[in-house]
């Protein structure tokens, strides 16, 4: 069965599920996906391979865009390679141009988001400057493009990048009217200067985080720093990052909203395990961390109901509870109560068959009776769940657990 990926609807440069509006992830799925583009020129196209839309440095964007199927694919190859050699006044008068030309509003925004990505990489200052009244704007057709735009220019101009953000603060264009004064766009724009300067000046990434003022801190610490695409040796300086400015206590937490995004990138449960895997080893993490980490992604996970209708629930259910016993085995039994609780309102039957189960091989009632005290269950299923309840040894706790029936048996 595959998890429940809600992120990746997600990723939305915010504070995980705790940080910002679910939204957001679908923004931090756009980012990721203009950071994948290629970087190289495209092939040169054969000659005569089709009709052409070029003159010079301009291009006939309304000819682009009446072409159909695959003459318009052709003619675009051409264009796409044009784009890589344009200077940013060139694209910045293509933009215009496109701007006037009337076409289907879909093809039309990827063309933009081609043109502008482009402008990016060229002169981001002139792409930020183009869009200044959109920067402080926390969701736009252009927010993916502009968080892309500024985390390639924090790679190649920390120091700039930096000066720039700051004057934007000093100016006040992230001033927030939400009650923790946060404003999502800041936040973004400094997980990318924190996860770029690791790597380049870890001292100075270091500096500028821990300055921030809460709750600024803990919103760039927890916002997809561990991404997905790190590469193991970026990835253990980010975990050290957050550990140092985090503390000891509230490191392991961090670090669990930090790679959620990560986590959650999988097209099924093998995957989703690799990427605990893969994690946990990159950074090498403590027990704690592993806890952490398995206990926050699969909550999340657990979160849609529409999980406990797969054919497969019982197998989902039984195999995170044996991953995390070996893996991260103070999440284990937390995790488990909780998706036999979600499982027990649809399939009672099911997720009883499993509390024994748990039962008899730990030799312990803890998962057995917070099954049964999960709100409303028992007074759905009473006669279900009464041969459940004569299970528990404790006799405290199994009295404790019969005045949850609807009626005393």
């Amino acid at each position: 069965m595959t998890p429940p990926l809600i992120a990746l609807a997600v990723v939305g440069g915010g504070l995980g599920f705790q940080r910002w509006e679910m939204s957001e992830l679908h923004d931090r799925t756009k980012v990721l996906s203009t950071r994948m583009e290629r970087e190289a020129r495209p092939a040169v196209p054969e000659k005569n391979a089709g009709v052409s839309v070029i003159d010079g440095k301009r291009i006939d964007w309304w000819k682009l865009l009446t072409l159909k199927g695959e003459a318009q694919s052709q003619a675009f190859t051409p264009v796409e390679r044009l784009l890589y050699d344009l200077s940013a006044e060139e694209l910045l008068a293509n933009l215009d141009q496109l701007a006037t030309v009337n076409g289907p509003a879909q093809l039309k925004e990827e063309l933009e988001r081609r043109l502008l990505h482009m402008l990016g990489r060229r002169d981001p200052r002139r792409l930020f400057d183009r869009f200044s009244e959109e920067i402080g704007v926390v969701r736009t057709p252009r927010s993916a493009v502009l968080q892309a735009a500024f985390a390639q220019w924090s790679k190649q101009d920390g120091a700039a990048a930096a000066e720039w953000l700051d004057a934007q603060v000093a100016a006040g264009t992230f001033e927030s009217k939400s009650l923790n004064g946060l404003h999502s766009r800041q936040v973004d724009f400094e997980s990318e200067l924190v996860r770029s300067g690791v790597s380049r000046d870890p001292t100075g990434a270091a500096k500028r985080i821990t300055a921030m003022q809460e709750p600024l801190r803990s919103a760039v610490l927890k916002n997809d720093l561990l991404e997905w695409g790190c590469e193991a040796e970026e990835a253990k300086k980010i975990a050290n990052l957050i550990r140092e400015v985090a503390g000891e206590a509230q490191a392991p937490q961090m670090l669990a909203e930090s790679s959620f995004q990560r986590i959650a990138r999988a097209s099924g449960d093998r995957q989703t395990y690799d990427n605990f895997d893969r994690l946990f080893q990159d950074i090498e993490a403590t027990p704690e961390e592993r806890d952490a980490v398995a206990l926050y992604s699969f909550s999340i996970f657990l979160r849609d109901p529409k999980w406990t209708g797969r054919n497969d629930a019982v197998s989902y259910v039984d195999g995170m509870r044996t991953w995390t016993l070996r893996e991260a085995p103070g999440a284990a039994d937390e995790l488990t109560i909780k998706a036999l609780g979600q499982l027990g309102e649809k399939r009672f039957d099911d997720a009883a068959k499993l509390a024994i189960q748990y039962q008899e091989a730990s030799g312990d009632d803890a998962v057995l009776v917070a099954f049964l005290n999960a709100k409303g269950l028992v007074r759905a299923h009473p006669a279900e769940a009464l041969p459940l309840l004569e299970r528990i040894s404790d006799p405290a706790k199994r009295e404790a657990t019969r005045k949850l029936f609807p009626k005393q048996p």
